[in-house]
């Protein structure tokens, strides 16, 4: 964050003219009679929030805090997944943009406000990739317990992070013995309630194909798209993937993603010219997303949230990988979920049986060429996992 943003946060922290002590007189009147909050932080990416969630309900299962208000402030770009999933567990939800939280002075306040008004006992901010707009959070919380991973350093310089450390009573280490992020977050929320959990990567759907799949008969789904340009595959490889599966198996085509993604799909739609391909690319929102998802025979995706939500689900997948941040997000251990196959550029591929290797040489960035990765592989791939569903 800029400095000018900072100057926000010391303005909410301090007691300029002793608004500060009245501020905190009256939110201690208004939680005189209200059950105990818990503060959760999460402001990272969909894929991210995929991995997490599921420790939500083991916050409200746990016997210490199963009466508390347990209170979610999150990245409102999965505003729609969590309040349809999540809402059993979570009182409260506070939707924060990231973008304009960056951007905006007065927002900022705003936001910092209603994190401070609600007094929270304890604050919890459990992200992995440390940044430092949610560590100032948790410092404006002003709970009487404030808990945070010590997490990774990559999008965080070492003086915000100095500064972030310091509005923690307490930083969970990171499990050197394990690398996969679900594993990880595990780990954290194990520490935190004192306990073993045998929490599942999962989303309660109420069938596995859905209603509103159904109507598309036997499909497979592709989602050309990712966070950066440097993890997409290009149109003209989807396009041949997709024209192979089409030909040779008979299913129908479903293209997924964002409205950013119109475009791809529409190109993948002209390469492939295929009588049963769709594009479905800015016309659902996550909850159709993922019940697309879990009605498909199949799925392939880049390195995106969608790996993750097809993990959640139990669909067979191909990631299309581009080696980064090897073993946190890709490589998902087979007793989380088996059924998800990794295609890598010829790198990553050559050195595949030394995972410790590849974890310290691609533990951030790649830098490798996703579109070394043919679309023969791919096919090759789907050929020998492909198993119709009954």
């Amino acid at each position: 964050m800029k400095k000018t943003s900072k100057f926000w946060f010391l303005i909410i922290d301090c007691n300029w003219l002793y608004l500060g002590f009245l501020l905190d007189f009256l939110i201690f009147l208004k939680n005189i009679f209200l059950p105990p909050a818990l503060l959760v932080i999460r402001l990272d990416a969909i894929g991210d929030y995929v991995l997490f969630r599921n420790f939500l309900a083991e916050i409200k299962k746990d016997e210490k805090y199963k009466k508390w208000r347990l209170v979610l402030a999150g990245n409102s770009a999965w505003k729609s997944l969590a309040e349809k999933f999540d809402s059993p567990f979570v009182s409260k939800f506070i939707w924060i943009d990231r973008k304009k939280f960056r951007a905006n002075h007065l927002y900022q306040l705003i936001i910092a406000l209603e994190i401070k008004w609600l007094g929270a006992k304890i604050a919890i901010d459990p992200t992995l990739s440390r940044v430092y707009m949610s560590d100032c959070l948790v410092g404006v919380s002003r709970g009487k317990r404030r808990i945070g991973s010590a997490g990774y350093a990559h999008n965080i310089s070492a003086v915000d992070k100095t500064a972030g450390d310091s509005y923690y009573h307490e930083l969970i280490p990171i499990d050197k013995n394990k690398t996969f992020d679900f594993e990880q977050n595990k780990n954290f929320w194990e520490t935190f309630l004192e306990k073993k959990l045998e929490t599942k990567l999962e989303f309660d759907l109420p069938e596995k194909k859905p209603a509103s799949a159904l109507k598309y008969g036997k499909y497979a789904v592709l989602f050309p798209g990712a966070q950066s340009l440097g993890r997409r595959w290009s149109p003209e490889n989807y396009a041949r993937v997709a024209k192979f599966i089409e030909e040779k198996y008979r299913l129908n085509i479903i293209i997924c993603g964002g409205p950013e993604d119109r475009e791809t799909a529409d190109k993948i739609i002209s390469l492939a010219s295929g009588k049963n391909i769709i594009s479905l690319a800015g016309r659902t929102g996550l909850p159709q997303f993922l019940e697309m998802i879990a009605g498909a025979e199949f799925i392939i995706t880049n390195d995106s949230c969608a790996m993750h939500l097809s993990a959640a689900v139990k669909t067979p997948t191909i990631c299309v990988a581009y080696g980064g941040f090897f073993g946190r997000f890709t490589e998902c251990p087979e007793e989380i979920f088996s059924r998800i196959w990794y295609a890598y550029p010829p790198e990553v591929e050559s050195q595949i049986a030394h995972p410790e290797i590849l974890r310290e040489k691609f533990k951030i960035e790649s830098g490798l060429d996703m579109n070394s990765i043919k679309a023969e592989k791919v096919i090759a791939l789907f050929q020998e996992k492909y198993r119709p569903l009954n």
